[in-house]
């Protein structure tokens, strides 16, 4: 007998409609089509949740929609009524399946800034993953209490994080009130906080004085996070990539990516990657910007001090010319594969992912371009470690 649709094991069947989570229409197309289908196509509409306001929490506590939600987005932007507070942390707080709480746009000089949320963060035991974007904070004592209020925190994304460098003399009335109750330090921090094992981080141009995202890096190595934290992952959105690039915390991590542009990064930088010893897995996005980009990616990996190194990706934007991508003062420079099976003994795959923005055109257009690299870097061909692969997102 043939098989069916729904004959598909239930956790393919999630991932590949993950594929299409951001598409509201083909998602709520899917949970229309059949009763088995639903429930899977309920589960990416409304695992991730968007609230302007902790009044509509109360519209998602309903029994068929509360055991959806997976993440709470919160921007608040209108006013809480005082005696509703409580009532609606508590309803966001046993939403039954909440792994993950993302706070944006918080201001302590915004009149809608409530900082009850924040002192009921304890109470979020099910939570493991924490996201600021777009926060302002009155120091950072008030952003590391955030941090460690939540008890079992493990991932951490922190996005354009402001401190605040005000004199309380010129501050708001509010955001004086909120500092005179606020701990006065961080010896109130608890001990065993956080164990972070993920840290997506942006830092800007900001001294740590003004930039919260500099700042937790410089406080991080002094937590358990210092030897738990394995995962960093830097994105091209990064104004001051280096800040975290060059992180004490180097030598613990095991997989890095790094998704900033090499072409802003200048050479003599690039020898931070030596300080990521214990490295596993590396991920390197942004390889654009003509052959001086390329240049730059060779040099990162002459620079690689990482024995145990298993898996290395690289993504090559195809609109530029790969003859001159691999041509450099005049000499091919396919002995690179050679380098990398020399320098990394224990290397199981490295994977070129080819960007083509629809411009490759034909499938022999595509085969040509494999081909080119895996002649090119033959010694990991031959050595079976070569994967050419086009982005699925953008591949004809």
């Amino acid at each position: 007998m043939p098989l069916g649709l729904l004959d598909i094991p239930i956790e393919l069947f999630l991932h590949i409609l993950g594929f299409i989570s951001n598409d509201i229409a083909s998602l709520k197309s899917c949970s229309l089509t059949c009763k088995g289908l639903h429930p899977l196509a309920q589960y990416h509409l409304l695992s991730d949740v968007n609230i302007s306001s902790l009044i509509q929490i109360a519209e998602v506590n309903h029994a068929r929609i509360r055991e959806y939600i997976t993440t709470l987005r919160i921007y608040p932007v209108t006013r809480v009524p005082p005696a509703e507070r409580d009532r609606y942390i508590t309803i966001a707080r046993d939403l039954p399946k909440l792994r993950t709480l993302v706070l944006l746009y918080l201001s302590p000089y915004s009149v809608v800034f409530d900082s009850v949320l924040q002192h009921r963060l304890s109470e979020f035991v099910s939570v493991t993953a924490l996201a600021l974007h777009d926060t302002n904070h009155l120091a950072l004592h008030h952003l590391q209490h955030l941090i460690v209020s939540l008890p079992n925190l493990r991932h951490l994304t922190l996005v354009n994080i402001q401190l605040s460098t005000d004199e309380p003399s010129i501050m708001s009335a509010k955001a004086r009130r909120l500092l005179a109750h606020a701990p006065a330090s961080t010896q109130a921090l608890p001990k065993q906080r956080p164990q972070l094992l993920s840290l997506r981080i942006s830092p800007s141009w900001g001294t740590p004085e003004s930039d919260g995202a500099s700042a937790v890096l410089n406080w991080l190595p002094s937590t358990p996070s210092a030897q738990s934290l394995h995962t960093l992952v830097v994105p091209d959105s990064a104004p001051n990539p280096m800040a975290a690039l060059e992180s004490a915390m180097s030598p613990t991590i095991r997989h890095l990516s790094l998704s900033v542009r090499l072409g802003a990064v200048r050479v003599a930088d690039i020898a931070f990657i030596s300080r990521y010893t214990g490295l596993q897995t590396l991920d390197v996005h942004s390889v654009t910007y003509s052959s001086d980009c390329w240049l730059r990616v060779y040099r990162l990996l002459d620079h690689l001090r990482a024995p145990a190194l298993r898996s290395l990706t690289l993504h090559y934007d195809a609109k530029y010319n790969p003859n001159d991508a691999l041509l450099i003062d005049g000499q091919l420079l396919h002995p690179t594969g050679r380098l990398i099976q020399e320098k990394l003994p224990k290397l199981e795959r490295a994977c070129l992912v080819v960007w083509h923005h629809g411009r490759l055109g034909s499938q022999t257009r595509l085969d040509e371009l494999r081909l080119y690299f895996r002649t090119h870097l033959s010694c990991l061909d031959v050595a079976g470690k070569l994967d050419v692969q086009f982005d699925p997102y953008v591949a004809a």
